[in-house]
């Protein structure tokens, strides 16, 4: 006579009926917990992302501004006058060029210009970036 033998395979241990599931007194806890551990992580990723947004746009004003004085090198002394240019390049910034005269005037035969540039957000009176530059016309320094 054969015998027959039951195979029962269990995966997941049987509990017994306290101890079945958390209690809502640890529940409560553990969502504090998580709170607690949320609250600063989420403050510290919001301002690593405001200040990397920063720095992006504290380099981009600062090419723009390199970018407008490379312009003003190789521009003809004549034409090197005041400029503002709203929206410079197609980016959300504006590049305003001051011009002023240190030595001499336009009429004079020498002159040196002081030439300011500078970036801000449109509308804004706060520079992101400022750059200054002496171009001198027929002034030989001797040495």
């Amino acid at each position: 006579m054969r015998q027959k033998y039951k195979i029962t395979v269990r995966l997941i241990p049987r509990l017994s009926l306290n101890e079945r599931a958390f209690s809502l007194v640890e529940l409560i806890i553990t969502i504090i917990v998580l709170a607690i551990i949320a609250v600063p992580l989420s403050l510290l990723l919001s301002s690593h992302i405001s200040g990397t947004l920063r720095s992006e746009e504290l380099a981009l004003a600062n090419n723009l501004a390199r970018f407008e004085m490379e312009v003003l090198y190789n521009m003809p002394y004549e034409k090197i006058e005041n400029a503002y240019f709203a929206r410079y390049q197609g980016y959300n910034l504006d590049v305003a060029r001051t011009v002023d005269y240190v030595h001499g005037s336009s009429l004079s035969e020498e002159s040196t210009k002081k030439i300011i540039a500078e970036t801000r957000k449109p509308g804004s009176p706060e520079a992101f970036a400022r750059y200054v530059t002496y171009i001198s016309k027929n002034i030989n320094y001797p040495y």
